[in-house]
């Protein structure tokens, strides 16, 4: 008997399905609210409102299509490789301050 699509992709499920709120993944979320939270209380109300929703809205922008997608840019960013080139790796200049 020939296994099908949705039985071979079953393993696979639980890496593409996390735990979301609004699309955006449940650890973003929370830690937006740890911090909007606390602006809220000990600055101002209106701050930590403002902080919170528009944190938010770019969550939501970046995780509406891809919920892995802020995972990719950070690991880019952290990449110590700065450009792709056919093999080669030109690797980023090394600052001291």
């Amino acid at each position: 008997m020939a296994e099908t699509f949705e039985d071979k992709a079953q393993d696979v499920t639980v890496l593409a399905n996390g735990n979301r709120v609004m699309g955006i993944p449940m650890t973003y979320f929370v830690m937006t609210l740890m911090i909007a939270i606390p602006i809220a209380t000990m600055v101002k109300l209106w701050l930590g409102a403002g902080f919170g929703l528009v944190t938010l809205f770019g969550l939501y922008r970046v995780h509406e299509t891809d919920p892995q997608a802020l995972d990719v840019w950070i690991n880019r960013v952290r990449s110590k490789v700065r450009v792709w080139q056919a093999g080669r790796k030109t690797l980023r200049p090394l600052k001291f301050l």
